[in-house]
């Protein structure tokens, strides 16, 4: 399986899952942190990286441009969109009813005493919002210039849960914390995941992986095992001990290996 992967840091785990897996996979990495829209175009069948800065990095890991698109079997589109966070900010200082906390507020105010409760905000209202997010997203519009250019395959991969460790004590990321203790890292997820496959149903013949199954704890968070020791985009170390943020080898085999049919599949998402 040959597959094209564009994004930005959060595609390190695909990288290093691949390099452990040359036999079926072989990967080609079209990827810079911090990557904006405007750093490459697509055209002609073809996918350039237009700033130096970007065909700079593409050189440090090995890869080139442009990119033929139909010399893939699988065009990753990895991260760029809505993520744990977005969900976060969008429900901060407000109750979200379809989560526990909320319905639990709802049932305060019916009984009358929901006086002093923060503001509600439907799951509806916030499933709208994301779906509103996500379409207007680098990934989205990346996707939908490379279906314009032809009907290989996409797959989404968004950007990880953030890692368990954000509960530690030292962890500043209030709001996730506050989520998770409310008991309310399941609607969330539910939430974003609703929200990503909504969003990109709208590209034909691709597919969203959401999560892989075994990889989360407390409904929104990843488990340590598939986030410590995360390489960096060049392979050559790693992230802080401190990162929450990016995933490891272990959570880019899980992608890979759901990706496997998908080459095959029918039109889908």
């Amino acid at each position: 399986m040959k597959l094209l992967a564009i994004g930005d840091s959060h595609t390190s785990k695909l990288i290093a899952a691949s390099l452990e897996d040359t036999s079926s996979v072989q990967l080609v990495p079209f990827a810079k942190p911090g990557i904006s829209l405007d750093e490459l175009s697509v055209s002609n069948g073809r996918i350039h990286a237009v700033s130096s800065d970007f065909r700079n990095r593409l050189e440090q890991l090995g890869s080139q441009t442009p990119q033929a698109l139909k010399d893939f079997d699988v065009i990753v589109v990895v991260a760029m969109s809505i993520s744990v966070f977005s969900v976060a900010r969008m429900s901060s200082d407000k109750l979200v009813t379809g989560w526990p906390s909320g319905n639990e507020a709802v049932q305060e105010l019916v009984s009358g005493n929901g006086e002093n409760l923060p503001a509600l905000l439907s799951e509806q209202a916030l499933h709208e919002g994301l779906v509103d997010l996500a379409r207007n997203s680098f990934s989205f519009q990346l996707a939908s210039a490379i279906r314009r250019e032809g009907n290989v395959p996409i797959a989404f991969v968004p950007q990880p849960f953030p890692s368990e460790q954000v509960l530690d004590k030292s962890s500043k990321l209030i709001e996730i914390k506050r989520i998770v203790k409310r008991g309310d890292g399941p609607g969330l997820a539910r939430s974003l995941n609703a929200a990503l496959l909504n969003a990109f149903e709208a590209i034909p013949n691709s597919r969203l992986y959401i999560q892989p199954d075994g990889t989360s704890v407390q409904g929104c968070l990843t488990g340590l095992e598939f986030m410590r020791g995360a390489k960096r985009l060049s392979q050559n170390s790693k992230q802080p001990k401190s990162d929450v943020l990016h995933g490891n080898a272990s959570l880019g085999r899980k992608y890979l290996h759901l990706m496997q049919d998908l080459s095959c599949a029918s039109p889908q998402t």
